[in-house]
């Protein structure tokens, strides 16, 4: 129903509806939806088809990532052998997924390229510097051009603490992100240089969302001191003992 008619809005709400709706078909709307969008702003002329090309990539690969996380791996599963099919399925993807911790996807990713089970991956994934892991990185297919970022990403992963906001899976890490930019800049520009720009806009993209939540705690922090200062009488009331048991 997707290939045939995705670009129907009413198509893709009547399917969001469901609640047992499969986590690729999911990321199948997102796609048609970017893929509708993308076409319009082309359109209009208000960015080059390249250019528009390259966002919409980005923000489907965002919304991937996002959807995959916390999800179970069987749905993770299912979800990567549909990118595979319909080459969504890109080593930027996948490096994405490492810088946001997302390893579940990442992993998912790479048995599906290798044929190899999730335990031995795993395994593989926790010791980024050996030779298993770069046998397994040939036999994945992926680019010698992004060897180092994926080892370095992968390694920067372990540094994070499970309670940080990016260890959720679903946000790209601005300390991973810097921790690959460096370990790539005694390289030759020519052999980095696709992938530096790739790694700057994902800092940029870091960085927005960093700036966002701190706006949010901000005006969440302004907006309680204005309760505390005009209406403390609200949040006792709120809080009153006998009304938090009844919420529970």
């Amino acid at each position: 129903m997707l290939e045939r008619h995705g670009a129907e809005a009413a198509l893709r709400e009547s399917l969001l509806n469901r609640a047992d709706l499969p986590l690729d078909i999911r990321q199948a709307i997102a796609a048609a939806v970017a893929n509708t969008l993308s076409a319009f702003v082309a359109e209009c002329g208000w960015l080059s088809p390249e250019r528009s090309e390259r966002v919409t990539r980005e923000a489907r690969e965002k919304t991937t990532v996002v959807l995959s996380a916390n999800a179970h791996d069987s749905d993770v599963q299912r979800l990567v052998a549909h990118l595979r099919r319909s080459a969504q399925l890109t080593p930027a993807l996948m490096l994405r997924a490492i810088l946001s911790c997302n390893l579940t996807f990442a992993g998912a990713a790479l048995a599906e390229l290798t044929g190899l089970p999730m335990r031995r991956i795993a395994k593989l994934m926790q010791d980024a510097r050996s030779a298993g892991f770069a046998a397994l990185y040939r036999r994945a297919g992926l680019p010698d051009s992004l060897k180092l970022a994926f080892v370095t990403a992968l390694l920067a992963s372990r540094e994070v603490a499970p309670d940080e906001p990016h260890a959720t899976g679903a946000r790209l890490s601005r300390h991973m992100i810097e921790r690959v930019l460096s370990a790539c800049a005694e390289l030759p520009l020519e052999e980095t240089g696709k992938l530096t720009a790739l790694l700057r806009r994902f800092e940029v993209e870091a960085a927005v969302e960093d700036a966002r939540e701190m706006a949010c705690a901000l005006a969440d922090e302004a907006a309680l001191a204005l309760v505390l200062e005009y209406e403390p009488h609200a949040l006792l009331d709120v809080y009153r003992p006998g009304r938090l048991r009844n919420a529970a």
